[in-house]
C-alpha cells in the first residue's frame, strides 16, 4: 500500500494521527518516485520544500494559508489536462512518425510546467521570499498564483541553502533552453528518434542548439514530473503538520471547475472512502442538492497485518497494529459536508438523508448556503456540533465503526525453532 511507502520515508515527519485522505495523496506520490533511481534525491527535494514552508515566519503564516488555499482550489483544471495529456503520451509513444511522439511529449512538457508547476511553485516562490526577505514579499497571496512560471523558477534559482538542501533543488527538471525551443517552435526531426533543437535571444541570436533523442526527451519530461510531485508531497505533509492553524487561517477556496458528473463521483468516492457511506442517490433541484446515503458495515476486527514493500534495495517486511473505533452518525456526516463543502459551488440548500445498513431511516440533515460557510470555517474542536446551526438535523446518536492502521513497524523475525531429530529405532528380523 502507498501510505507503508510514505512511513519509510516520512514517518519521522508525520502527525500521530495524520489525516487519511492526505496521508493517501502522500503515498500515492511517494509510490511514483518509489522505483526511480532519484529516490533519495526526490525525498531530499520533498524535506527541503517542506522546510522551507516551516521555516516562513510567524507574520507571514496567515498570507502563506491564503495562497495555499487559492493556490489548490484552481489546481483541478491543470491536474485533469496533465492526467489526459499524459495517456495521450503513452498512447503516442510507439508511433513511427516524429511528428506525433515527440509533440505529444512536447505538449505535456510545457503544459506540465506552465500549469502544474506554475501553480504549485507559487506557495514555495513566496515561502522563500517570506523567509529571505525577498522584495515581493508584502504583495497580495493572489499575486503570487498570478505570475509566471519562469517567474517562480527565477524566485526559487537560489545559491542559498536549508538545513536539508538548495532551495535551487525545488526547480530540478526546467531546462530553459529546452522550454523555449517547444514554445518557439525551434525543433526539426531527423529521422524517427531524435530532433533537432535550438534557441534564440530577443535580440535573434543562437544561445543554445542540441540533438536529442526521444528518450532525453523522456527524461526531462520525468524529471519535471518528479519535481512536481515532490512539491505536492511537501504540501501534504505541511497540512497534516498544521491542519488547525490552516484552516483557521486560510479563507474558504474557490471551487474547482467540474461537471455535475465529475461532482458527483468525488463526493460518491469521498462517502464510501472515508466515511463508510455508500451514495444512494444524488438529485439536484435548481440550488438544491440532496444526498441520500447507506451506511457501510464495519467487519473489521482489532488485529496486526503483515505487508511485504519491495524496492530498489530489495524487500521489507512491516506488521500494522489494525485497530478498530466508533465514532457518533452526526460527527460522521458534518465531518463528511465539510469535506465535500468546496464542490458545492451554486448550492443555496444541502440535505443529506442518512440509512442503517439495514435500510432503515438514521436521520436527516439540512443546511442553507449561510450555514454551510459557517460550519466549514468553524473550529469544531472549541464548538460541540450541537452548537452549529441547522434548518434540521434529525440524524440518530449511532454509532459507526471505522478502522485505522497505525504505524507500520518492521517485523519481528520468528525465532528459530530446533527440533532434535527422532531417536534412531533398529529392527531386527
Amino acid at each position: 500500500m502507498p501510505q507503508f511507502m510514505a512511513y519509510e520515508l516520512f514517518g519521522s515527519l508525520l502527525p500521530n494521527l495524520p489525516d487519511s485522505y492526505l496521508l493517501e495523496q502522500l503515498g500515492h506520490r511517494t509510490a511514483g518516485a518509489w522505483a526511480k533511481e532519484s529516490l533519495k534525491l526526490w525525498q531530499r527535494q520533498v524535506v527541503t520544500a517542506l522546510e522551507l514552508l516551516e521555516r516562513v515566519p510567524a507574520s507571514y503564516f496567515g498570507k502563506l494559508a491564503e495562497l495555499i488555499s487559492l493556490t489548490i482550489g484552481s489546481y483541478y483544471g491543470p491536474q485533469k489536462a496533465a492526467y489526459f495529456r499524459s495517456k495521450d503520451v503513452q498512447e503516442k509513444e510507439k508511433e513511427e512518425e516524429p511528428e506525433i511522439r515527440f509533440t505529444a511529449i512536447f505538449t505535456q512538457y510545457l503544459h506540465d510546467f506552465e500549469n502544474l508547476y506554475r501553480h504549485i511553485a507559487s506557495i514555495y516562490a513566496f515561502a522563500k521570499d517570506a523567509l529571505f526577505g525577498g522584495m515581493h514579499a508584502g504583495r497580495p497571496a493572489n499575486w503570487y498564483l498570478e505570475q509566471s512560471a519562469k517567474t517562480k523558477v527565477g524566485k526559487l534559482d537560489s545559491p542559498v541553502s536549508l538545513s536539508s538542501g538548495p532551495v535551487a533543488g525545488l526547480i530540478r527538471g526546467y531546462d530553459r533552453h529546452f522550454r523555449n525551443s517547444i514554445a518557439h517552435s525551434f525543433f526539426r526531426f531527423i529521422g524517427c528518434g531524435t530532433v533537432e533543437m535550438w534557441d534564440k535571444n530577443e535580440k535573434g541570436k543562437e544561445t543554445w542548439r542540441s540533438t536529442l533523442t526521444f528518450e532525453d526527451c523522456e527524461a526531462k519530461l520525468e524529471t519535471l514530473n518528479l519535481t512536481i510531485s515532490a512539491l505536492e508531497a511537501a504540501y501534504f505533509l505541511f497540512v497534516m503538520r498544521h491542519r488547525s492553524q490552516l484552516f483557521s487561517a486560510a479563507p474558504m477556496p474557490r471551487p474547482p471547475l467540474m461537471s455535475v458528473q465529475e461532482r458527483n463521483d468525488a463526493i460518491f468516492i469521498t462517502a464510501q472512502s472515508y466515511y463508510q457511506l455508500e451514495i444512494v442517490d444524488i438529485n439536484q433541484n435548481v440550488s438544491a442538492l440532496s444526498v441520500r446515503a447507506k451506511i457501510i458495515r464495519n467487519f473489521d476486527i482489532p488485529q496486526t497485518e503483515s505487508f511485504y514493500v519491495g524496492g530498489p534495495s530489495g524487500a521489507s517486511a512491516y506488521d500494522v497494529e489494525l485497530t478498530v473505533f466508533e465514532v457518533e452518525l452526526p460527527k460522521v456526516v458534518f465531518g463528511f459536508v465539510r469535506n465535500i463543502f468546496p464542490l458545492l459551488a451554486g448550492i443555496e440548500e444541502l440535505s443529506v438523508n442518512i440509512v442503517d445498513h439495514d435500510g432503515k431511516d438514521s436521520g436527516r440533515l439540512v443546511l442553507s448556503k449561510e450555514q454551510l460557510e459557517y460550519m466549514a470555517k468553524a473550529d469544531d474542536k472549541k464548538m460541540p456540533l450541537e452548537s452549529i446551526p441547522t434548518k434540521e438535523n434529525t440524524l440518530s446518536q449511532i454509532r459507526m465503526k471505522f478502522s485505522h492502521r497505525g504505524r507500520p513497524y518492521p517485523k519481528k523475525p520468528a525465532q528459530t525453532r530446533i527440533f532434535a531429530p527422532p531417536p534412531k529405532k533398529i529392527f531386527i528380523p
